[in-house]
């Protein structure tokens, strides 16, 4: 069960991270359409 637990928080984390990296992208496109 605590094996179940811990793969559950890093599935979150990773999910969460690559919702980062997108979220920054986007940023990152968003000021270089700017300038």
């Amino acid at each position: 069960m605590l094996g179940l637990t811990s793969f559950i928080h890093k599935v979150e984390y990773i999910v969460f991270y690559d919702s980062l990296c997108v979220i920054f992208h986007h940023l990152l496109a968003e000021l270089n359409h700017i300038e």
